[in-house]
């Protein structure tokens, strides 16, 4: 699969979904908002991309979700893709990118947050950024 475009319903229901998995109550999600989950960590993203990179942050992520991504957006449309094909760049509103699984997510905010969730994810990048303590938001 390349990427296949999801309904608003489809779009609706993975949002759904991801607030139910994620324990995501608000409109916003962590840092912005708490959470009832405690396997996150919330970046500054004008600190984390010297740090990372977007090519390296892609390869990075490609070699954690080799497979279909889901991608819910706030403002525009809503996909399933591969995460090859995931086109970066923030659109000033909310964004969360979550594995098939859902068992882990990245979200943007229009705060310039980057929130990364799932022990698994977390313990990858924590290797990848061995300085990864002095990217994350003052918000959280």
């Amino acid at each position: 699969m390349d990427r296949k475009s999801l309904s608003t319903e489809q779009a609706n229901s993975l949002l759904a979904k991801i607030k139910s998995v994620w324990g995501w109550s608000g409109y916003y999600f962590y840092p912005l908002h708490p959470i009832s989950r405690k396997d996150v960590l919330a970046f500054d993203g004008s600190l984390l991309e010297p740090i990372l990179p977007e090519g390296c942050f892609q390869k990075f992520m490609e070699a954690q979700c080799p497979l279909n991504i889901r991608c819910w957006r706030e403002v525009g449309e809503s996909e399933e893709l591969q995460f090859s094909s995931f086109e970066f760049g923030y659109g000033y509103s909310e964004l969360v990118v979550v594995n098939g699984e859902f068992d882990w997510l990245i979200y943007w905010s229009h705060e310039n947050t980057i929130t990364f969730g799932g022990e698994g994810l977390i313990a990858q990048l924590k290797i990848l950024l061995p300085n990864w303590s002095l990217a994350l938001s003052k918000l959280s």
